[in-house]
């Protein structure tokens, strides 16, 4: 069985300074309309820095969603034009 959607349409439903949702009206394989929301980002970059003690590194990160500072690995969104590798030295 084929397993593409075929997009009929897309409209944005909100545009804002990070994040970009989509809806999407898709015809699925087996002929019947569906629809997606699609969250559109600019991309990302996240890194698991290991010293040579084979140590990680983590940063303290305050997260709004969940309103605490939380522990993670180093992440952060590509800005325009940045490469991932760009954004990995300097979340780094």
């Amino acid at each position: 069985m084929e397993l593409r959607e075929e997009t009929l349409s897309t409209a944005v439903k909100y545009r804002g300074k990070i994040l970009t949702v989509l809806e999407k009206v898709v015809r699925l394989p087996d002929g019947r309309r569906g629809m997606r929301e699609v969250l559109g980002h600019p991309g990302a970059v996240a890194l698991v820095a290991v010293d040579a003690d084979r140590g990680i590194y983590l940063v303290e990160q305050y997260r709004s969603p969940m309103e605490k500072v939380l522990l993670e690995i180093p992440a952060g969104k590509l800005d325009p034009g940045e490469t991932p590798a760009e954004a990995g030295v300097r979340e780094l």
